[in-house]
């Protein structure tokens, strides 16, 4: 964090996008696989092997 020059206290997601998304297609592939699953507001989701956790947030 210190060389990306992000302060850890106040991190936004945007912030850590380029590391929290490693994957192909990035952040734009978290956010179409986001619209498509079947999860709706006081549900819980386990993201087991999520590196960061980028897309379970």
């Amino acid at each position: 964090m210190k060389l990306a020059r992000i302060d850890p206290e106040s991190a936004t997601i945007e912030d850590l996008a380029t590391v929290d998304h490693f994957h192909a297609r990035g952040y734009p592939a978290t956010i179409d696989l986001a619209d498509i699953l079947p999860i709706h507001k006081g549900e819980r989701l386990v993201d087991i092997g999520c590196g960061i956790g980028g897309l379970a947030r």
